[in-house]
């Protein structure tokens, strides 16, 4: 209720928070074959911290729509701007 309010208000959205846990999970789940392949893929993305890598890696898997071959040009165009991916 109080994050309806302060997106009306002040129109400030939320970040999403994506753990290591449910990052693992998107994967097993879109990419259950290729686990291990996609997890080194995604170490790949350049990052400061360990949840923005995660978020990241959370929007390079949603925009690769379960294509292991897109993975790798969705990370080279977030390691070149992040902007493009999120």
């Amino acid at each position: 209720m109080f994050e309806i309010v302060k997106i009306k208000c002040f129109g400030q959205q939320p970040i999403a928070r994506i753990t290591a846990k449910t990052l693992d999970r998107i994967i097993k789940r879109d990419y259950q074959n290729y686990f291990t392949e996609v997890k080194q893929k995604l170490e790949l993305i350049h990052s400061d911290t360990l949840k923005g890598r995660n978020r990241l890696s959370a929007a390079v898997l949603k925009l690769s729509n379960k294509d292991v071959t897109r993975i790798d040009q969705y990370i080279e165009s977030c390691n070149y701007d992040f902007r493009d991916i999120v």
